[in-house]
């Protein structure tokens, strides 16, 4: 569904079981995986700058990606109405 890389970790969004690691040219990756559901899950709890952000998104499925944005899009809109309504007088 999604996959992202940043420094020695491999993010991997998949409904597949992945191995922990990973070993390319005597490099190790740490994968982190997530079950689709769950990832929108924290997304939705805004963990964005922890499991999104970060990482370098080289793969993704189309309509997923759509998914996770359109998710992105509607946290920031609530924390945007949040802050302006602790600003109003």
């Amino acid at each position: 569904m999604l996959a992202g890389i940043l420094d020695d970790s491999l993010l991997i969004v998949s409904k597949n079981k992945v191995p922990e690691f990973y070993e390319e040219n005597c490099k190790r990756y740490r994968i982190i995986h997530y079950y689709p559901d769950d990832y929108i899950n924290l997304l939705l709890q805004g963990k964005e700058n922890e499991v999104f952000r970060p990482f370098h998104v080289y793969y993704f499925v189309k309509v997923y990606m759509r998914k996770v944005l359109d998710v992105l899009a509607s946290v920031e809109v609530a924390r945007m109405a949040d802050e302006w309504h602790r600003n109003q007088p």
